[in-house]
């Protein structure tokens, strides 16, 4: 039953992509609650590059997580997703950042995870592929993710001392009343 599920997920996956962000917006919110609640990892290693991921469903990379179930923890929803996504284990030891979208009713957590034990790989049909970016030089990201990276890992590489975040680079990016950001 479960390679019947996979093997669907697996042809449905990328027609997503093919749909108007409309469409997608409309089927989140009648599939959802209210607002989405999902939690995700910057993962950094130890050369201070960043862990992308290129979803088979979506337009250029992003971060490796997903949503959170109703009545999980943020931090063990983001352990679970980066197992599934992933294969490997890791258990969040600092707070998240906390994001709202007010435009796409979301609300995020991010983990500023450091080193993962087992080097990560696509073990999920989600993820097409993975790749370790230095932060000057990344490549074409999903739509809101340079928004988040600015804000989050911006101020907190700036602050060990280490390299920023490349300019906007002339990608359209989100106005600043849609995301409300917090942080414990």
């Amino acid at each position: 039953m479960k390679s019947v599920l996979v093997r669907l997920q697996k042809l449905l996956l990328p027609v997503l992509k093919l749909l108007p962000a409309s469409v997608l917006t409309w089927l989140a919110r009648f599939t959802s609650p209210s607002y989405r609640v999902g939690a995700s990892a910057a993962l950094l290693n130890e050369s201070g590059e960043l862990l992308l991921v290129r979803h088979t469903y979506r337009y250029g990379w992003g971060l490796p997580g997903g949503s959170v179930a109703r009545r999980e923890n943020p931090a063990d929803a983001i352990s679970r997703e980066l197992h599934e996504e992933l294969g490997v284990d890791v258990t969040p030891v600092d707070e998240p950042f906390w994001f709202m979208n007010l435009r796409w009713k979301r609300v995020e957590a991010l983990f500023v995870i450091g080193s993962v034990g087992a080097e990560p790989a696509p073990v999920s049909p989600e993820i097409a592929e993975t790749g370790w970016f230095a932060l000057d030089d990344l490549p074409e990201l999903e739509r809101y993710l340079e928004v988040v990276l600015i804000r989050v890992l911006g101020s907190s590489v700036a602050s060990a001392g280490e390299v920023s975040l490349p300019p906007w680079r002339g990608r359209k990016r989100l106005p600043d009343d849609e995301t409300r950001w917090y942080r414990p």
